[in-house]
């Protein structure tokens, strides 16, 4: 039972840390890296290139690694592990 705890704690750390970076940026990490899609799909979704894509998805992992968000990502990482 404390491993679907903790699971939850995950996701919902997680979720805050990526509702803290704009919109486009969530959604292109969120496609990319936990939905499996590429970035030539996300790219059509959006009306983008693969390249802008991917540069929409570097600078909301930058967002992420930024102190006050990178705590968040941390204890979504602690709780699974």
């Amino acid at each position: 039972m404390k491993t679907d705890f903790n699971k939850i704690e995950a996701i919902d750390s997680l979720n805050y840390a990526l509702s803290l970076i704009p919109k486009q940026e969530r959604y292109a990490i969120v496609c990319h890296m936990i939905l499996g899609f590429t970035l030539e799909e996300i790219g059509k979704t959006l009306g983008l290139s693969r390249c802008r894509i991917m540069q929409i998805e570097a600078r909301g992992m930058r967002r992420l690694r930024h102190p006050e968000r990178l705590k968040y990502v941390q204890e979504a990482l602690e709780a699974i592990s």
